[in-house]
């Protein structure tokens, strides 16, 4: 089921197969504000990319001031487009943002800070029949459902090399769905693509770099329904993953904690070798001795008469344990 997959590449079936191709998130002020080029995201990504250089920002992020960019071979290029008193900028395409987005999810600093503004999570079909299949089924789809639709591309010569595509929804509303002929307009991949573009509100940005690729491609019915015609049953359930459905108390505690203290965190694993259970456990035992210390504290004061702040100074605790590395 693809509910239990890692957040990357999944393998749908031989033919198909279901990744992020595009990343944009950005990262909470850090450091200096004037200083752009010691915001800590910086050092962070080190450790997946290395080294990078100060250059100017491509022209998807020409708003900033200056990027600092990361050359992979056999990938596009990573910008980091940043500039005084705006929150850092990170952008990928390709085949690298899936690998990308699983680093900068696993560090607690980098998600912590992290707000995604858009990212693409595409499907691809590898069969010269399913683009004319999954094009009129869309269009049908569309619409009976409301969802207005775009049509780019040689559509009057069929067997024409430019390719078509077939645009769902608005581009300025938060999911867009793109079905194209990849391989007519790239010369490789698959035949027949299907791309979700997902760009949530302001208020969801944080919860929503969270969610998984599954999680993105079947918050958008239209890209559901190419599941159901394709028959892929583990992308069926939109209840699952519809952007919008209520989130449990937990998984909002979780986000806020990791908003907040993501980097403070991050510290103390970095102290205890990752031994988060050690951290958390000793410092569940210093509360618990100190509440029940404050406990037999007022009960003697209520039972003499006097008032608990008399018997303030004579709780005495030991020195916290929390940061004793682990036997």
């Amino acid at each position: 089921m693809l509910n239990e997959a890692p957040p990357g590449d999944h393998q749908v079936a031989d033919y198909i197969s279901l990744r992020r191709d595009y990343l944009s998130c950005s990262f909470a002020p850090g450091g200096d504000p004037e200083d752009t080029s010691q915001h800590p995201a910086i050092g962070a990504l080190h450790g997946l990319l290395g080294e990078g250089r100060w250059g100017r920002p491509p022209k998807s992020l020409r708003t900033y001031a200056v990027a600092y960019t990361w050359e992979r071979p056999g990938y596009n290029d990573v910008h980091l487009a940043m500039a005084p008193k705006m929150r850092p900028c990170l952008a990928v395409a390709g085949g690298f943002a899936d690998e990308l987005y699983r680093y900068v999810r696993g560090n607690w600093l980098l998600s912590g800070m992290a707000r995604l503004a858009r990212t693409d999570v595409a499907l691809d079909v590898n069969d010269d029949c399913a683009f004319d299949v999954l094009q009129a089924s869309l269009v049908t789809y569309a619409r009976t459902h409301g969802y207005s639709t775009d049509l780019r591309g040689d559509w009057a010569d069929v067997g024409s090399p430019k390719g078509r595509t077939l645009y769902v929804g608005s581009r300025s509303s938060v999911y867009m769905l793109r079905l194209y002929e990849f391989r007519k307009h790239h010369g490789f991949g698959a035949h027949c693509r299907c791309e979700v573009e997902f760009k949530p509100q302001s208020k969801d940005k944080h919860a929503a770099f969270m969610r998984s690729s599954p999680e993105v491609y079947a918050g958008f019915a239209p890209a559901v329904h190419v599941a159901q015609v394709l028959q892929i049953p583990s992308l069926w359930d939109l209840r699952a993953y519809s952007y919008g459905t209520k989130r449990s108390d937990l998984d909002r505690r979780i986000d806020m904690m990791l908003s907040q203290y993501g980097r403070t965190w991050d510290d103390l694993l970095a102290l205890h070798g990752g031994d988060a259970l050690h951290v958390v456990s000793n410092r569940l035992a210093e509360l618990r001795a100190l509440a029940e210390a404050a406990k037999k504290n007022r009960a003697a004061a209520s039972a003499e008469g006097a008032s608990p702040s008399d018997y303030r100074e004579a709780l005495v605790t030991e020195p916290s344990t929390v940061y004793a590395a682990p036997k």
